[in-house]
């Protein structure tokens, strides 16, 4: 009898294994989705990809092109307007991935430049200091995290006091991290790596309030970013190409 039911129990083992396999290997994997089109209200960006996922070209309004080169931690981005080299930035990465320098030559012989350095506390951004090739006075500007969102930024101009939709985690399609850090470096969250998403800015002392709303699809992608300031709405599109 112990012999009889211990078969019994192996059967039901397998079987329910089997069906489970089964069910594995029948439920779909989610698409992989990248940014193909960025649409502001005056600009429209083509993105273009390397064949291992990484940023080629972003091309603008058909006569601006930003192409991306990659060498271990650095990216080199040259600007072509009208088929002519318009500037050139090596952006060096740290071990997280988050910008630590950028050199942006602004002539064809590199002695014409602007410099960016920057410093975190792990990967929140707390210092960037702004020199150029002229010798100005160098631009420091430094910022303050909360909850893993960076809540302020004080420079010489004043303060920018920013708010976040603490009900939305960070996904591609930020302002900040899409429209902000993939246009400019060809990645997203290069620079300020937030938890959640932007949900305003505020200035000048308060007088100048600027909303972001984000509209999503059925599958939860950011396919607009509405920025509301001063009764006007300014909208983004996102695009996007699925395997």
């Amino acid at each position: 009898m112990k012999k009889k039911y211990s078969i019994f129990l192996m059967a039901i083992v397998i079987l329910t294994t089997a069906l489970s396999c089964k069910k594995k290997k029948h439920e779909p994997e989610p698409p992989v989705c990248r940014i193909v089109k960025i649409t502001t209200p005056i600009n429209t960006h083509d993105i273009s990809y390397y064949s291992d996922g990484r940023v080629q070209g972003i091309s603008t309004n058909a006569n601006q092109v930003r192409n991306f080169n990659y060498s271990g931690n650095t990216i080199i981005s040259t600007t072509m307007v009208d088929g002519r080299v318009d500037e050139r930035s090596i952006i060096t990465l740290d071990a997280n991935g988050l910008i630590v320098n950028v050199r942006t030559e602004t002539n064809s012989t590199g002695t014409e430049w602007n410099n960016n350095v920057y410093e975190y506390n792990g990967t929140q951004v707390v210092k960037r200091t702004f020199t150029t090739s002229s010798g100005t006075t160098p631009w420091v500007s430094s910022y303050s995290w909360s909850d893993g969102n960076m809540v302020s930024a004080s420079s010489p101009d004043g303060v920018t006091q920013y708010e976040f939709h603490l009900d939305r985690p960070m996904q591609v399609g930020d302002y900040f991290g899409t429209v902000g850090d993939l246009l400019q470096y060809g990645q997203t969250n290069i620079f300020r790596r937030n938890a959640n998403l932007l949900k305003s800015t505020i200035s000048s002392g308060g007088s100048h309030i600027q909303n972001y709303d984000y509209t999503f699809d059925a599958s939860g992608k950011i396919t607009a970013i509405t920025a509301v300031s001063g009764g006007a709405n300014r909208v983004t599109q996102i695009e996007y190409e699925c395997q």
